[in-house]
C-alpha cells in the first residue's frame, strides 16, 4: 500500500457500502471503544455500517499519513462536534455518507469539508432551499431546475454543505450568510454582506465524480494565507483496505 503524505490538495477516497460489506468486520476492528459504542447506538443497520466504514476508512488514511496503527489513533471532537485527530500534526479529515456512498477527505495544513448526497425524488426542495440558500442561489436554482428533477438542488446543496463543514461552526453560522456561485466558470464562495466574516477568496470548491443519482463536493483552503494553493487534483476511488 502506497503511504499517504497529504500536502497541497486534499486526498479524497470514496467507497461503495454495498461493495465494502464483506470488509466491514475488518473496518470495525480498527475503531476505538467510544466509536464502537456510538455505532452500537445506531438503530438502523445501514446507518451503523456507514458509520463503521467511514470511521474505519478515515483511520486507515490517518494511519498512513502518521505512521501509526489505525486503532492507536486518538480521535476527538471540537466544540462544534467536528471529528479531529488529537495531536493532529497538521492533519485534517472529514467524512460524508449518503445512500450507498461513503467519502473521506484528508489533507495537511488546510481546512476542509466534504459532502455527498443521494438524489431523493419528491423532496420539497423549495421549502428546504428557503432555509439554507440565499435569494441569488434560489434564483439560480430556478433557472436550472426546469426538467432536471432534484439534481440542481443537490448539486447546490453539496457545495454549501461541504463549505459549512469546512468552516466547522455547524448551525452556529446561518448558511444564508454566504452563497455558492455556480454560474460563469468555477464554483466560488462569497459572503453576503461585509465585515470580518468574509469567507470568500481563498476557498477552493470542487465537484467530485460520483455514480449517477448522487452529487458530491469538496471545499478546502490552505491554513496559511500566504501559501500558494494548487489546483485540486487527487481523487481516488480505490479500496485502501487492500
Amino acid at each position: 500500500m502506497t503511504p499517504i503524505a497529504p500536502s497541497g490538495p486534499p486526498l479524497v477516497v470514496m467507497r461503495s457500502l454495498s461493495r465494502a460489506r464483506a470488509a466491514l468486520p475488518a473496518y470495525a476492528a480498527l475503531l476505538g471503544e467510544e466509536e464502537r459504542a456510538q455505532a452500537g447506538r445506531l438503530r438502523q443497520i445501514t446507518d451503523r455500517d456507514r458509520f463503521v466504514l467511514g470511521r474505519g476508512l478515515a483511520r486507515l488514511l490517518l494511519a498512513q499519513a502518521t505512521g501509526r496503527q489505525p486503532r492507536a489513533l486518538a480521535l476527538t471532537r471540537d466544540e462544534h462536534g467536528k471529528p479531529r485527530l488529537a495531536d493532529a500534526q497538521g492533519l485534517e479529515f472529514n467524512i460524508a455518507h449518503s445512500g450507498d456512498l461513503v467519502a473521506v477527505a484528508i489533507g495537511r495544513d488546510c481546512e476542509l469539508g466534504i459532502d455527498v448526497e443521494r438524489h431523493r425524488p419528491g423532496l420539497d426542495t423549495a421549502a428546504i432551499g428557503r432555509l439554507v440558500f440565499t435569494e441569488a442561489e434560489m434564483a439560480g436554482l430556478a433557472s436550472r431546475a426546469a426538467g432536471a428533477g432534484t439534481e440542481p438542488f443537490f448539486r447546490q446543496w453539496v457545495f454549501k454543505e461541504a463549505l459549512v463543514k469546512a468552516l466547522g461552526t455547524g448551525l452556529a453560522r446561518d448558511p444564508r450568510r454566504f452563497e455558492i456561485r455556480l454560474e460563469g466558470g468555477e464554483p466560488a464562495a462569497a459572503f453576503v454582506g461585509g465585515g470580518e466574516d468574509d469567507i470568500g477568496g481563498r476557498w477552493r470548491l470542487s465537484a467530485l465524480p460520483v455514480t449517477p443519482g448522487y452529487s458530491a463536493a469538496l471545499a478546502w483552503r490552505s491554513a496559511s494565507p500566504t501559501k500558494t494553493i494548487p489546483d485540486y487534483a487527487a481523487t481516488s476511488f480505490s479500496d485502501v483496505h487492500g
